[in-house]
């Protein structure tokens, strides 16, 4: 696509072009420094009459600008390309710094902004290929304000648009795509999707920075799923710290992301991501809260506030495992403070039952309350707040008291759903591909249920069930 895009603008004077092109390939494949010194050899070569070539490389020193975390200076360059490109007729760099931009404004939290300028890139792209790229940042949009059928509408059609760009914006969008199949029900879709993304890793033995992130993504999947022994593959092979291993931190990425200046590089703060759920993921609390702490602060550094909510959500979930409540809240609280004017639905509910749990209990504390009852019914399960309830009255259902005099909380629809398959033995994976849900959603439900029944396993909650004659 770049080659065929520079093919078609001659007038690079004396190498100005071709270094150019270099620049362009470098920022691309994750060189950020290599490509700084291309752009700027290049713009002492090229003509002052070439707006095509001095547009790719006022992009591509908003790009390298964004990567290192200086969003105002990549704002700026961003801007700039916009001036140039749209005049000329330039699609291939109107559409590029407006996915840029849109991809700045979201991690500072501005997802309508973000919205705007892909559509503005859409309108700009005229049909071509190079459209699948805002079609795909759409379609993320769409995911995370829960709109499953638009958001894998979104990324279908983008990534059909973008077969032939580079590895990681295609991955990206066919994790993305997979897990709406996977929510939607379709688990053949879902699974034909990872195995084309698991191809797409075969073929690359090197790890570059662009295939690092790609392992990334895909263990970041695999956890999602609740494959762990995927997730650890992917893990290793990125070069994370071994959690079953010596003491936590000590990874090669950790320690490549983190090591020297404190910028917050886009590179080592998806790492500290990653490498804190991975360790979340294996019970390593302290190791995951302290990757976390220093993400927050990286981001809150640049005013990358969705990335700082992020960190605030694995905070709250390590402290939810630590049964520091307080704490757990007080995160929590700090990221639905961040989310909410956004409508983040996502967000939160992709992050599992433990979140679903601390949700009602800020419920309960009147944190948030309207969006986190949204957040609560996106789960599927929205758990009544202890004070709505009216202990004298029939609940919902008309569930009686539990013999042992223990009041049991009225279950959802949904719940019910679940305690059922549960009590014909079904694991949370067949459930969840019975209902169209992920597994973590229905870790959700069956810990709502446990909570509801007063059981502490899966046999006590049946038998309890069946005593109340709701299975």
């Amino acid at each position: 696509c770049l080659r065929a895009a520079f093919a078609a603008h001659p007038g690079g004077g004396a190498g100005g072009g071709a270094v150019t092109f270099q620049a362009m390939l470098a920022t691309f494949q994750g060189q950020s420094q290599a490509s700084d010194r291309l752009a700027q050899r290049a713009l002492a070569l090229l003509p002052e009459q070439s707006p095509f070539f001095r547009s790719c490389v006022s992009l591509v020193t908003g790009m390298n600008h964004l990567f290192a975390g200086e969003d105002a200076a990549a704002e700026v360059a961003l801007h700039e390309t916009i001036a140039s490109s749209d005049p000329a007729g330039d699609v291939m760099n109107a559409v590029l710094s407006r996915c840029y931009l849109a991809e700045l404004n979201t991690l500072r939290g501005r997802l309508r902004t973000a919205q705007m300028l892909y559509e503005q890139a859409l309108v700009q792209s005229r049909e071509e290929p190079i459209g699948g790229l805002a079609l795909m940042g759409l379609g993320r949009l769409y995911y995370d304000w829960n709109d499953l059928e638009r958001a894998g509408a979104l990324l279908t059609t983008g990534l059909e648009k973008i077969a032939a760009w580079s590895d990681l914006p295609v991955a990206q969008g066919a994790l993305l795509l997979a897990r709406v199949k996977h929510l939607m029900g379709d688990g053949e879709a879902a699974g034909q999707l990872e195995h084309r993304v698991d191809v797409a890793l075969a073929g690359h033995e090197e790890l570059t920075p662009v295939h690092r992130s790609l392992r990334l993504y895909r263990m970041r999947y695999a956890l999602w799923r609740g494959d762990l022994p995927t997730a650890d593959l992917h893990a290793t092979v990125a070069g994370l710290a071994d959690p079953l291993g010596a003491s936590p931190g000590r990874g090669r990425a950790v320690r490549d992301a983190v090591d020297g200046d404190e910028t917050p590089a886009m590179e080592a703060t998806f790492v500290l991501l990653s490498q804190a759920h991975h360790w979340l993921a294996h019970g390593h609390y302290d190791a995951a809260a302290g990757a976390a702490e220093m993400l927050g602060r990286q981001a809150l550094a640049c005013g990358r506030l969705r990335l700082a909510a992020k960190a605030e959500i694995v905070r709250a979930r390590v402290a939810f495992a630590l049964r520091d409540e307080r704490t757990a809240i007080a995160a929590l609280g700090r990221a639905l403070a961040i989310a909410a004017p956004e409508n983040s639905i996502r967000l939160f509910v992709d992050e599992g039952e433990e979140i679903a749990e601390l949700l009602t209990l800020c419920l309960r504390r009147k944190i948030h309350t309207e969006y986190v009852a949204q957040l609560l019914d996106a789960f599927g399960a929205g758990p009544l707040p202890a004070a709505t309830v009216d202990r004298d009255r029939p609940l919902h259902r008309g569930i009686p008291a539990a013999e042992d005099g223990l009041i049991v909380e009225a279950l959802s629809d949904r719940e019910v759903e679940v305690l059922r398959l549960m009590a014909d033995g079904r694991s949370n994976g067949e459930i969840a591909n019975r209902l169209g849900i992920a597994t973590s959603t229905v870790k959700s439900h069956v810990h709502a249920i446990f909570h509801k029944l007063n059981a502490t396993r899966r046999t006590q909650a049946v038998a309890r069930a069946r005593t109340l004659q709701l299975v």
